[in-house]
């Protein structure tokens, strides 16, 4: 009598199609490098491996252990495998930002899903009616991960036009965020003060407004002055008032008495006081400051799958627009056993209606999603291919 195929032996079959077709970017020093992983099999955590080639790699991860995630270190070490710390070596790292969307103003809703009690709790509940533990599912439109790519986007320019860095790209993570990495040279030695303070540069943390913007209060409309040379965050301020039709050009005449910080005579621009908050809002890039300072922090590879929802991690060019389709990795059709009652539940950029043992035959992305985050069992497949 035919089987059919639990949800943990599709999850591996489809996996491994996957990673048979070698989609992943192979890192600069890969034999530097810690790789980790969270095995399919026993969910464990898997850490302090290291390969010296790509091949051995693929070898590992689709004839041994399947990947459910799957990272290497941000740090190159001298002995990657070492399982203490301090033993490894290190020798630089890279620099890495974390943009996550849900933390974004209007995109932070969240569902707790009771699958046993095919419910939804309320926004302050945290325990299902059974006592079992809820399923959290980020809610998060497509026009959330638009802004957080826009986010990644102003970040990268930050740090190339005010820090000069010149090896910045922008990924996706595969679930719900931006990770923007800097690997130039003179990126890896900086220390975790100095990576703090870049965190707080970009995130305007800790920033001095009334030093760095001084006001002429002679005037009742409190205006901030700039040069035309300006550079940093000034030079950034002044670009996006110009373009908002914000700032006024002064001429400053001899005899004129000079503005804050301006002493010179020749075009100065000046903007309200009142309208600088607004502006800094849209120049700063929130960051999580403690994965910016982490020096062994570990990263996805690009073309790997997140596990969370069946996404590749994907790098972004610059302008290129977001889509969801271009980080599908598979193909076909799956047909799913819903596990809750739920209308109009969002998936990537559609909404589903699930109703409970009422099978349902989705595309391959939004079936593997719902499977991963344990709200469907598997039923059957129809030609499931690797989108490489």
């Amino acid at each position: 009598m035919y089987r059919r195929e639990s949800n943990k032996q599709f999850l591996r079959r489809v996996l491994r199609q996957y990673y048979s077709r070698r989609p992943l970017v192979e890192p600069p020093n890969l034999h530097s490098r810690e790789i980790a992983l969270v095995d399919l099999e026993s969910e464990a955590y898997v850490r302090h491996l290291s390969f010296p080639s790509m091949a051995q790699l693929y070898h590992f991860i689709v004839d041994q252990k399947t990947p459910l995630h799957l990272y290497y270190s941000s740090a190159v070490y001298d002995d990657p495998s070492a399982e203490n710390m301090s033993m490894k070596g290190w020798k630089g790292s890279e620099l890495i930002f974390d943009i996550d969307v849900d933390h974004l103003p209007g995109c932070d809703l969240k569902l707790k899903v009771c699958v046993e009690d095919n419910s939804v709790l309320g926004e302050h509940t945290e325990k299902c009616p059974s006592g079992s533990e809820p399923v959290e599912v980020s809610v998060i439109e497509p026009e959330c991960f638009r802004k957080g790519l826009g986010e990644a986007s102003k970040l990268r320019e930050i740090l190339e036009e005010d820090f000069g860095f010149k090896d910045v790209k922008v990924y996706f993570s595969g679930h719900r965020g931006f990770h923007v990495r800097v690997s130039d040279d003179s990126a890896l030695d900086l220390t975790r003060e100095a990576r703090a303070s870049i965190a707080d540069y970009v995130s305007c943390e800790n920033m001095d407004v009334s030093r760095l913007f001084p006001s002429d209060t002679s005037s009742r409309a409190g205006f901030v002055y700039f040069g035309e040379n300006e550079a940093g965050f000034r030079k950034r301020v002044l670009k996006l008032a110009l373009e908002m039709g914000l700032a006024e050009k002064v001429v400053v005449a001899e005899g004129f008495r000079s503005p804050p910080r301006h002493s010179e005579r020749g075009v100065l621009y000046r903007v309200p006081g009142e309208y600088l908050s607004n502006i800094l809002s849209d120049l700063c890039v929130k960051v999580d400051k403690v994965v910016t300072m982490d020096i062994t922090r570990l990263s996805r590879f690009e073309g790997g799958i997140n596990g969370k929802a069946g996404l590749k991690v994907a790098e972004f060019k610059e302008d290129e627009p977001f889509s969801f389709t271009e980080l599908f990795a598979w193909s076909g059709r799956v047909v799913v056993s819903p596990l809750i009652d739920f209308t109009g539940f969002r998936v990537f950029d559609q909404k589903l209606n699930l109703k409970r043992g009422v099978r349902l035959e989705l595309e391959a992305p939004y079936a593997i999603y719902l499977i991963l985050k344990k709200l469907a069992n598997y039923v059957s497949d129809k030609g499931v291919e690797p989108l490489v």
